[in-house]
């Protein structure tokens, strides 16, 4: 049996800040150049955010603090075969403590995991979106992004970074709300994404602006698969330790529709598209943290399953009293495979 060819040709790649001790401006080199045949090329990328855990550290005496500004800013360049990111970690209060110099409190780094995804080929062709949006006003749309949507076979937004800030207004917070959303601007040419970040669950009192990202995929014509495939990540089972210090923790296992004579290719991701984080009360804030504890998922090709292991906190010891995540806490994602002949 002669196996289908595919209709786009899709690169993933995950890391993890590879340098613990440091959580501003430390670059991390996605290098596709061993997986693009002669020939082709990088014709589009996009970052996500698949996960984070942030704590004050440098010249913190505590560990709880009130939070100033809390930030996660991803900056991708295209450099040949190379998409190089620069992964901005900010946690400030407001004594100039700080989650975002080279870490001198051992115990207490920040980490964001980070993903990117490419679409190599010989030319552009319009049956494919993949594009990010930066710097967008918290609650505001974006200008229509062109998009060819017809015979969609798959489009989804997911995280690629926020800002918020209570700017001198000192605020105790009582949680950490990031929504994504998007919407057909022209028909069938355009898409217009928006996303909202709070770090208060009853009112907005601060200012944020957001990172996004989208794909589209047309399904493919007759005698192709599509090559990739997009699923949502199931609602999993959350426990938490006694006390609290780790937040929720959870496994996920999604099952994936495999095409005849493929089979899932080691690089699967995932895409974080909403959280939400319940800290019931206002209080200070020693580590808040969504989505992914490590950048590599578990591909099973016998059961056409990807699985990760997934975490939600919100913790602080005060000394007097101890508060943690609320067990209402939500966590919102997609699981983005690539397909590969089955050798």
């Amino acid at each position: 049996m002669t196996t289908p060819s595919t209709a786009v040709n899709v690169l993933v790649q995950t890391q993890k800040m590879s340098d613990p001790m440091t959580s501003y401006g430390k670059s991390l080199v996605f290098d596709f150049s061993t997986q693009i045949p002669a020939e082709q090329m990088i014709l589009a990328y996009s970052v996500a955010l698949s996960g984070f855990s942030v704590q004050y550290a440098t010249q913190s005496t505590v560990s709880d603090e009130r939070v100033q500004q809390f930030a996660i800013g991803l900056v991708p360049n295209l450099v040949g075969n190379q998409v190089i990111v620069a992964s901005n970690i900010l946690l400030t209060d407001y004594n100039g403590d700080a989650a975002s110099e080279n870490q001198d409190v051992s115990g207490r780094e920040s980490y964001a995991i980070v993903t990117v995804i490419a679409i190599i080929g010989t030319s552009p062709t319009n049956s494919w979106t993949v594009t990010n949006a930066f710097w967008i006003t918290s609650g505001k749309d974006t200008v229509s992004i062109p998009s060819y949507t017809n015979n969609l076979a798959y489009s989804q937004q997911y995280i690629a970074g926020f800002d918020f800030s209570f700017g001198s207004n000192q605020q105790q917070l009582n949680g950490f709300q990031l929504d994504t959303s998007f919407a057909s601007g022209d028909p069938n040419t355009s898409v217009i994404l928006s996303g909202t970040v709070n770090m208060s669950i009853n009112s907005d009192k601060g200012l944020g602006t957001v990172g996004l990202g989208f794909l589209a995929f047309e399904s493919p014509p007759s005698g192709q698969e599509l090559g990739v495939a997009i699923v949502p990540v199931p609602n999993p089972s959350w426990s938490m330790d006694s006390k609290g210090s780790n937040g929720m923790t959870a496994t996920f296992t999604a099952d994936i529709t495999v095409p005849s004579g493929y089979q899932i290719a080691p690089q699967a991701a995932y895409l974080m598209s909403s959280i939400y984080l319940d800290f019931k009360d206002y209080h200070d804030l020693a580590i808040i943290a969504a989505g992914l504890t490590n950048a590599t998922l578990t591909v099973d090709n016998n059961n056409n399953q990807v699985s990760g292991s997934l975490q939600m906190n919100l913790y602080s010891d005060e000394g007097i009293s101890t508060y943690r995540i609320q067990s209402d806490s939500k966590l919102g994602g997609w699981v983005l495979v690539v397909f590969e002949p089955v050798s």
